[in-house]
Order: C-alpha cells, then structure tokens, then sequence
C-alpha cells in the first residue's frame, strides 16, 4: 500500500508540472498557487447562495484589554497567522496572503457550473454548451488511448523536420503558434498603448533541467520513470527522450542569453522585414506569421534591441536539429495534461485542475455571466455600484485639493481620472469563439480552442485609439491592476466576491472593494505612471515646479520605508515599494474621506477590514521573495501605511513605545498635501 501511495503522488505531480507550464504568471493581486478543488460545492446549479447570514472573514471587534496596541497586524491577524502554519509547504508558495483565502471557493462554483449544468436545451454553438462540452470530454478520460494516437499525429510533422527549411515550412501551420515557444509572440501593447505583436521567445531552461532531473531520478515509482513511460507511448525511447531534453537545452541556454544580452537597453523597438533583411536576418518570420493566417497585424513585431544578433545565432543550419527537438519539447508538455491519467481519486483532481483551468479562461465571458447570475444579488450589484462611484467621485475630489499642482498641472492630472475607464468584474471584451466547432476528439477540441484564442489576441493588433480594449486577465482570479496605456481600471470578479455578501458591513466593503479600487486608481499618478496622459499616450505634462514638488513626495515615502524592518530581520527596500506605497496611501485617504460623509461611520470595522486583506504570511524561506514584491510586506502595509493617519490613531490607542507607533513629525509628505 505504501508504494502505491507514492505512485499516487509522484502520478499527480508529473501531471501537474505539465499543467503549470500552462497557468499565466500576473499591481494587482494575484493568487500564483495551484490549489486543488475541494471535494464539494456551496450551491447546486438552481440554488442561488444564501445571504441571510452575515459570513465575514474578518475578525470581530478585538477588546484590548485597556492595554496600548504595540502590533496592530497581530492584533488583528494573530489567529488567521496560527491557521496558515504548514500550508506553505503543501502548496509550494513563499508567501500566502488572506485576500487569496476565497480562491477555492470560486473554483468550487465553477466546477459546479461545468459539471452539474443541464446543457440538452442548447444549441452546439452556443459557448455555454461548448464550455461544459470541452470540460466533460476533458475528464472522460476513458478515451486515453485516442488521445495518445492523436498527440502522435501532432508530433508527427515535427519529427520529419530535417533542416531549417522543414522547420520553417511547420512555423507555418496555425497548431504550430501553441506549441512553437521559440517564435512566441505575445500581445502586448507600446509605450503608447498600441497593441502589437511582442516577440517573446520562452526560456524553458529551468523546466527542461527539472524534466532531466526527473528522468534521472530513482527508484523506478519517480515522476521520471512516468514521464519516460508516457514518452514511450508517444514512440520515445529513453534515450531519445534524453536526447531531446539535451538538445531542448542548447537551444534553451541561446534564449537564455539573448533575455540577459548586455546588448539590450531595456526598451523594445519595431522591426518589419526590410529592418531584418537589413540586420541580415535570415528568418522568413513575417513570411511565416501570414501564412499560419491567424490575422491581426504581422508586418512588425516588438522586441529587444538584440534581437537581429539573437536569430543570426539561434537560426543555422547546425542548430535545426536542437530547434526541432525544442519544439517537440514544448509540444509534448503542452499536450501531456490532456493524457497523462492513471485512474487515481489524485490523477482525477489534477484532471479536474486542467479542465477547469482550460475551460475557465477560453469562455469566460458565458461563464463569468452564470457565475453572477447564480452568486450575486441585486443588493450586491448595487453596492459595488456605489462604492465605485463614490471611490470614483472622492479620487477626483482629492486631486482637485491638491494645491501645489499648477492650474495646467491640476487639470491634465483631472483628466486622467474624468476619461477613466472602469472594467469591474469583467474584461472589456471577449472571444465569442463563434469559429469554433467542437468534434468527438477532446484533443482536436483543445487545441481549436487555444489557437482560436491565439487568433483573437492577434486580431487585438489591429485596434487603434479608442477602439482599444483591455482583454487580457482572467477574471476568476483574485486580481486588480492599473493599465496607464490603456487607462483603464480592472478589478476581477474575484476580489469583488469579497463583498458580495448582503450582509457585510459598508465599512468593511469599502475597505475590501472600495480601497482596492481607489488604489488601483491611485496607481495613475505613480512613478511608472505619471507620464501617460489622460487617453493612455505618453506624453509627460508636469511642469518643472510640479514635478519637483511631486518628486519630493515620492522621496519621502522611498525614505521612510527604506530599511523597514519586517519579519525575519528583513529590511524593505524603499525605492523598490515607492509607487504601490503611493496607491496604498492614496486609496487610505480616498477611504477615510468617504466614511466622513456617511453618518456614524465605523472606523475599527474598516480599519479591521483593511488590515485582514492586507494580512500577509510567510516563513523565512519565503522572505527574499516577499522583500523582492514591489507591494510593502504585510505588516509594513498594514502597520507602516495605517501610522499615517490621525483617524488611527484617534480610533485606537497605539502604544507610542512601539517601532510602529509613527510620530506626526516624522509621517509621509502626503502626495495630496
């Protein structure tokens, strides 16, 4: 039995390290671990979620006994610290935070969606259909040995690949955008919030080394010896396998170099053909972007000053064979999630991990609009409606007190917030994937869904001015940023399922919802920021005086959180935290100058709400990581940016022997004073 428990678990990591080369890595927050579904779901698919119950995470009013506060983080989050000891080591994460806590649960609802829905009455083109139909063949997962047949007939055009010209002669096929890593091409915008194509060739050289580490490990139960198993089937042999892993890591350690090329200056240029034939590029990629015909705009790409040096390198005759074997490597591991299943409750999750994942953000506009009809109330709906507009209205309000900003100055920096867009809770526009029919063959299935999705990214090359549109994101994370390119603010559903209980105090959905919202606003006259104008171009408009006031600003919160101590002993850089610490400030204030309009606002409730969304858990292992993120370290968020404020100190007595205790001559020079 103990050896079984152990094929088990090496099965289930196998899989899922074929699935993480899919998840997107992602200010916003963003949850970056891989947490498995729990066995059961909330509600049933014509039951809406009770709301009759108040059901806050937040800890209730705390008596301090009289006693002075020294640590208002571990006043407020001691218990919710206690709960998280261990779990790191189970999900592999350095640090975990309490905003993160509701992900399962949304993933629970999906998956309710996905697998109870009654789909009988809907037509085959309709995407809800096509969303259960692709999850549900995904885990009928009795059709194995078809999907083995049908991945062969997918490697098989790249075995062929003799020489540089078959290599190129296979760039050409549309499957070929989803597997070929060498020639990735993502959408991405420029400085002035264009999209363009952005020539990203992934640098695979970590997951080639982890993949030669496995097929070298002992005993014979090791992710390697199913790895090596799965290969077989495919018509690998073992030493083949490790030949393709070795000459996948020639052509990694060139990407690798040309990602670190001193060469490059940090900034991304144009190049088109003529630029090429110049730099005497003999890559035909615009040739091969327009014959995989997928549309959008492929007479030009972004990319790195290097680039010319990088290809000249990379693309010779002597290279085709490690190119072809790159190539095969990152097709096998795109499509090993899809058949790698041993019949284990363990393999059966991980299943479900993939499907859902795959599923979830190829129809998320069909899904996203089941997902609120079932879980969000009319109240619900219209409070986050209110508070955006009151986040909104009070954001505009404190710049317009500014009063160091000239009159021009005051104006453009107006208009940043007046021509705002706002997608909360949703992108501003989806892939219908209308072109998509879906077959008997889930892996045929699967890989029509990713290069449609290829397709419509591209197709977003082709949008200027207003027409642009913010598509990227998956709205069933827990995520919220700010586009200055664009202009736009996006908040996902995720952080809005914060809020969406009837019950929950305003106090604490403001500081939940509405403090997110104002931060990400905030984030428009940061350092990265404040030179994009109100329509997303670049185009710096403060005069002299006002950025020199401005600059002074910014330096006293570089100066204040600069050797911050945190857990550890750990030390915060100042200038690496400057902007997200101006969004926090900022959002604080646009917060605390709501609750002045309302009547009898309950400062601790907010107060609490804020300091457990920004409760943050780490060990010492995970401290580099924490100290490398540009948001403060949790208690430096919490108790460095709440010692700010007077209205902190008049709702609760800080005890002033405390290194947290922050003296009003020694506070921030606020942004807005």
């Amino acid at each position: 039995m103990s050896n079984s428990i152990k094929i088990m678990g090496k099965r289930i990591g196998a899989i899922l390290v074929c699935v993480s080369l899919m998840l997107p890595t992602a200010c916003g927050k963003s949850n970056e671990q891989v947490t498995t579904v729990s066995e059961s779901t909330e509600a049933s698919y014509f039951e809406t979620v009770s709301v009759s119950e108040e059901t806050s995470d937040v800890p209730a009013k705390i008596d301090d006994n009289g006693k002075p506060i020294w640590d208002f983080d571990e006043f407020v989050n001691a218990e919710w610290k206690k709960g998280q000891e261990g779990k790191l080591k189970q999900t592999g994460a350095a640090y975990t935070c309490a905003s993160y806590d509701n992900q399962p649960i949304i993933k629970e609802r999906l998956i309710d969606i996905l697998e109870n829905t009654d789909i009988s009455g809907l037509s085959a083109d309709d995407d809800m259909y096509k969303a259960v139909t692709l999850y549900r063949q995904i885990m009928n997962y009795g059709d194995r040995d078809t999907r083995i047949k049908t991945i062969k007939k997918y490697l098989e055009p790249i075995d062929k690949v003799k020489n540089l010209y078959g290599l190129y002669e296979y760039f050409k096929t549309p499957e070929s955008v989803i597997f070929n890593r060498v020639l990735a091409l993502e959408v991405n915008t420029d400085e002035n919030g264009y999209y363009s194509l952005y020539y990203m060739p992934e640098d695979f050289s970590a997951t080639i080394a982890r993949y030669t580490a496995m097929v070298d490990a002992e005993p014979e139960d090791s992710m390697g010896r199913i790895f090596l198993s799965f290969m077989e089937e495919l018509g690998y042999s073992e030493s083949r396998t490790r030949e393709i892993l070795k000459n996948s890591a020639t052509v990694a350690d060139i990407i690798t170099t040309y990602h670190s090329s001193t060469e490059n200056d940090g900034l991304l240029y144009y190049y088109d053909a003529d630029k090429f034939e110049k730099k005497g590029v003999s890559l035909p990629l615009f040739e091969i972007l327009k014959a995989q015909g997928l549309g959008g705009n492929v007479n030009r790409i972004l990319a790195e000053k290097s680039i010319a040096t990088f290809l000249n390198n990379l693309f010779v005759a002597e290279n085709a064979e490690a190119l072809r074997d790159y190539t095969l490597f990152t097709t096998i591991t795109t499509l090993c999630p899809i058949a790698i299943y041993d019949a284990t409750e363990t393999s059966t999750e991980a299943y479900r991990e993939f499907a859902y994942y795959i599923t979830s953000v190829s129809f998320m506009e069909c899904l996203l609009t089941e997902y609120i009809t079932r879980y969000y109330g009319e109240k619900a709906k219209d409070d986050i409606a209110n508070i955006t507009h009151e986040v909104i209205g009070e954001a505009k309000e404190l710049v317009n007190s500014i009063e160091w900003l000239g009159t021009a100055d005051k104006e453009a920096a107006k208009r940043k917030i007046w021509v705002m867009n706002e997608a909360i809770g949703e992108l501003e526009v989806y892939n219908d994937l209308s072109d998509v029919t879906l077959g008997d063959n889930v892996v045929d299935n699967y890989i029509a869904v990713l290069t449609d999705r290829m397709r419509f990214n591209y197709e977003q090359t082709l949008t200027e001015d207003d027409d642009r549109k913010l598509y990227r994101g998956n709205v069933f994370d827990i995520d919220a940023r700010s586009y200055p390119e664009l202009n736009v603010i996006y908040v996902s559903i995720g952080m809005l399922d914060h809020v969406a209980d009837d019950n929950m105090p305003y106090e604490e959905k403001l500081a939940r919802y509405g403090e997110c919202l104002a931060h990400e606003i905030s984030h428009t006259y940061d350092t990265m920021h404040i030179d994009y104008g109100a329509h997303g171009i670049y185009e710096p408009w403060m005069s002299d005086a006002g950025r020199a006031e401005y600059d002074s600003r910014i330096q006293s919160i570089k100066e204040f959180f600069d050797g911050y101590e945190v857990e550890y002993g750990g030390k915060v850089d100042g200038d690496r935290v400057k902007s997200e610490t101006l969004a926090d400030l900022m959002a604080v204030q646009i917060c605390l100058n709501i609750l002045e309009t309302h009547e009898n606002p309950d400062y601790d409730a907010f107060f609490r709400a804020y300091a457990y969304d920004k409760a943050m858990y780490f060990e010492e292992a995970g401290l580099q990581a924490v100290l490398n993120d540009e948001h403060l370290p949790g208690k430096a968020r919490i108790n460095g940016v709440l010692g700010q404020f007077d209205k902190f100190y008049e709702v609760y007595d800080i005890d002033e022997s405390s290194p947290y205790y922050v003296p009003k001559d020694n506070r921030i020079k606020m942004f807005w004073e």
